[in-house]
Parts: C-alpha cells; structure tokens; sequence
C-alpha cells in the first residue's frame, strides 16, 4: 500500500529499463563547456577587433620602448610565439565544439527523418480514411438511387394495374 506522502508514479513517468532516447540531451563535461564557450567567444567580432587592438598595442609600444628597454625588438619574436601558442590550442578546442555541433546535426536529422517517417504514415492512414468516405457516400449515392428507381417503378406498376383494370372494365 502507498504511502500518502510518497507520490504515485504516472506511466507517461516511469522509464523503460534499458532503453536511451536518441534525443535526450548529453550532459557535457567541463572540457566541453569550455571549447563551446571559446569557440563562441574566439569566433565573434568583438574578439577579432579586441584581439586586433591588442596586436596594435603591442607593436607600438614595442616600437617605442625598443630604443629605451630592448623587451620585443622589432620582429617580435615573443609576439610570435604568443600567436602561435594561441593559434596551437585555439585550434583544436574549436574543432572539437565543431564535431559536437556536427553530431548534434545529425541526430537532429535522425530525429527529423524519424518524425517525417511517422507523418508519412499517418497521413497514409488519413487517405485510406477518406477514400473509405468516399466510397461510403458513393454507395449511399448509388442506394438513394435504386430507392428511387424502385419507387419509380412501383409506381409505374401501379399505373399499368390501373390501366390495365379500367381496360378490363371497358
């Protein structure tokens, strides 16, 4: 016997034992949080042109400091390296949230093709519904029709009878 304070599980609420959605959303790791993010945030116009002004600032100030503290001369070594460092993660963190974007895609068409598959057969059902309308309305056409004619021929027999009789009577 359930207890009042333990609430009644609905069968739209119980899971199937061994069964996974396709479609449920994964819950992401850390990692993947953060390539999405950087992919976001390293992909904006925001980023460029702050990235941009930082590379200005850079080589200016580099450009004048050279003749007082020698801290990136002129063909900015260590600027090149910070680029390439940022070139060499940025990378592969981007390309991983991309392959992610990628399987979410397709088993957002899975789901699409899955749910198109469905309506096809519904709708094949609803045609096969209408086509037994229309059959049901054309036979009762066609009943209506052999009542009348029945009608129609009745009362021609009873004519003939009449006729027949006042011939009889003659």
């Amino acid at each position: 016997m359930l207890d009042k304070n333990t609430p009644e599980k609905k069968p739209a609420e119980k899971k199937k034992a061994g069964r996974k959605s396709p479609w449920k959303r994964q819950r992401l790791s850390l990692g993947q949080r953060a390539a999405d993010s950087l992919a976001a945030k390293a992909g904006s116009w925001g980023f460029i042109i702050g990235f941009f002004v930082f590379l200005i600032g850079w080589i200016a100030i580099n450009l004048e400091l050279v003749y007082v503290q020698k801290w990136d001369p002129y063909p900015f070594i260590l600027l090149n390296l910070f680029l390439s460092c940022l070139a060499a993660i940025q990378a592969p963190v981007i390309l991983m949230s991309q392959n992610r974007a990628a399987e979410r895609d397709r088993r957002q068409v899975a789901k699409d093709y899955y749910i198109d598959r469905k309506a096809e057969k519904e709708i094949k059902v609803l045609q096969m519904q209408v086509l037994e309308i229309k059959e049901l309305i054309s036979k009762q056409s066609t009943q209506e029709e052999s009542r009348k004619i029945e009608s129609e021929v009745k009362k021609i027999q009873s004519d003939l009878e009449n006729m027949s009789k006042t011939l009889q009577l003659e």
